[in-house]
């Protein structure tokens, strides 16, 4: 357990089953992107590294059971002949009220420490171009840039949320209009296309947003190694 400013004692664990409605819950709240019961039930798969926070009292008993403060997400590659294992941050959040406390901190911290431990030596992660605050915080925590992803993010899920919705305004219009209902259409992906097709003005590129690749060195790589080897036996000879 560990304190943060404003908060009371903290609690970080890993998921166990019964967290999976209370994760999802807390991914809808955080995260722009609208993941699958497949997603949630990959937490639960050994190569993956889930770590919750909990408000805990003196008694280390939780005070509001099933409210969820921050979640990180990872997977770990594991290592082959060839290269070393590395690691996957997913997902990355704290609830909107215990932000700027130094919480996010915490949580990265001890995600890679738990990675570390696992034998991986570089974690990765995606950052949504445009997520000014995400991007600077993972420079402040020496993450490095890699490449920059045209078009990574594709919002489909919320597309097709906001296209239903357009249909259905556009429906209650028509039908406000003429008295009568204009619009007879039951499959949402069929409203959807009439949406888009009586509203050429929108830019449905927008829910393509690019995306920052970055990394973070926990451990010095195998040639990293080999070369602190090789220097150190030159400078041995020289002597």
């Amino acid at each position: 357990e560990e304190g943060v400013a404003g908060c009371g004692q903290l609690h970080f664990r890993r998921i166990e089953r019964c967290d999976l409605p209370a994760v999802e819950l807390l991914h809808v709240e955080l995260f722009p992107v609208l993941y699958g019961g497949k997603f949630y039930e990959s937490l639960l798969r050994p190569e993956m590294l889930t770590l919750l926070v909990e408000e805990v009292d003196a008694q280390h008993t939780t005070v509001v059971p099933g409210k969820l403060l921050g979640i990180a997400t990872a997977r770990v590659s594991p290592a082959t002949f060839f290269c070393a294992a590395d690691g996957y941050i997913m997902t990355i959040g704290v609830t909107r009220a215990y932000r700027r406390r130094g919480l996010a901190t915490l949580l990265l911290h001890r995600t890679c420490e738990l990675l570390r431990e696992q034998g991986v030596k570089t974690v990765f992660l995606h950052v949504q171009d445009g997520n000014q605050g995400a991007f600077n915080f993972y420079l402040s925590h020496r993450f490095t840039v890699v490449s920059h992803l045209r078009d990574f993010y594709d919002f489909a899920a919320q597309r097709k949320q906001l296209l239903v919705q357009q249909a259905h305004a556009h429906e209650q219009e028509s039908h406000h209009r003429s008295g009568h209902q204009v619009l007879q259409l039951q499959d949402p992906g069929t409203r959807a296309e009439a949406a888009a097709a009586a509203t050429p003005h929108w830019d449905l590129a927008s829910f393509n947003q690019d995306a920052w690749y970055m990394q973070l060195q926990l451990q010095p790589s195998l040639w990293q190694d080999m070369c602190a080897c090789c220097t150190m036996w030159y400078a041995k000879l020289k002597i």
